[in-house]
């Protein structure tokens, strides 16, 4: 395994890291305009004045719980003086930290997928009329 990775040339292994980055961005970017499906996206336009809400898209559904729940997990383990070591010790050191931010982030991610269609069912459009 150390063989190959010194037989490549030192920009290949840049390159494809800044890559995949740069498809991560862009992916995220690419969610934050696909809005929710069954949302009555004049109304909507109408309650946020006009302009486009990006709280109610793919990309802030999916993404917000999970992002939120690892900053609260770094922001507690920055305050907790036995965990504040945690942070910067090796993988098998932070595996309680990632632990509990994926749980944290289940947590937020149900809580927000029960308070989300509650919040957005004056948004729905109308059924469309069967004639």
């Amino acid at each position: 395994m150390v063989a190959s990775a010194a037989a490549q040339p030192r920009g290949a292994g840049l390159l494809r890291r800044t890559s995949v980055t740069l498809a991560g961005v862009a992916w995220l970017l690419a969610l934050e305009r696909i809005p929710l499906p069954f949302l009555d996206e004049e109304l909507l336009l109408l309650v946020t004045g006009g302009q486009p809400s990006s709280a109610v898209t793919l990309g802030a559904l999916g993404l917000v719980p999970f992002v939120s729940a690892f900053v609260l997990v770094e922001l507690v383990a920055l305050a907790v003086p036995r965990l504040r070591s945690r942070r910067h010790g090796p993988a098998e050191a932070r595996a309680p930290l990632t632990r509990s931010a994926f749980a944290l982030a289940l947590v937020l991610a149900a809580a927000q997928g029960w308070g989300t269609p509650r919040t957005c069912r004056p948004w729905r459009a109308p059924p469309a009329s069967r004639s």
